[in-house]
């Protein structure tokens, strides 16, 4: 998906998706745009637990700090509704891949991965989620947090070319890997 220059989406960056587990890492990432150039980026963040409410029996899994998001003018937004994920992802320049610990441990991948990639947004991928980067394949670990968030996120909004013809890539090397009829061809081979 072909997307306008940063400065005329709707957001820079944005994440879609629960507080389940989260909040350290998308404060990390939020930390790093503070401090990504002259003018503040447009962040949005959807979903629940993202304001200091936690959801009952999991306050440890909800953990947030109230105010802090729109302290730094960040736009807490409602739940975006299933089917509607993906187009939304795409008013944004970037969007963080995000994974819940014990999923990252055991590193399994979720629909999520995908619908990033499907959005034409650009994957920000979480720091310590390696794997994510080796699903994407070739030269997807530039798309991995590493020691400056913030010197990547510049880059991705002030000189988006070159990373969206990276992920451009990369949606094409993953759509042909893991497209419906390749996966049936495939079980279809195992089960003959």
């Amino acid at each position: 998906t072909s997307q306008p220059a940063p400065e005329m989406m709707s957001y820079h960056l944005q994440y879609i998706g629960n507080n389940w587990w989260r909040w350290q890492s998308l404060t990390e990432i939020i930390e790093a745009a503070a401090v990504t150039g002259p003018s503040p980026l447009r962040i949005r963040v959807c979903g629940q637990w993202w304001d200091g409410e936690v959801c009952p029996g999991y306050e440890r899994a909800t953990v947030s700090q109230p105010g802090w998001l729109r302290q730094r003018a960040v736009e807490v937004a409602s739940s975006v509704p299933f089917g509607h994920v993906t187009r939304e992802m795409s008013r944004s320049a970037i969007t963080p891949v995000l994974v819940r610990p014990v999923l990252a441990e055991l590193e399994l991948i979720t629909p999520r991965m995908f619908e990033t990639l499907s959005s034409g947004s650009v994957p920000l991928i979480g720091r310590g989620l390696d794997y994510v980067a080796r699903l994407y394949g070739e030269n997807a670990e530039c798309l991995t947090v590493r020691d400056s968030t913030a010197d990547f996120l510049e880059e991705a909004i002030h000189d988006p070319w070159a990373i969206r013809k990276l992920t451009r890539g990369i949606q094409r090397r993953v759509y042909n890997h893991f497209n419906y009829e390749h996966l049936l061809a495939q079980l279809i081979t195992h089960l003959s």
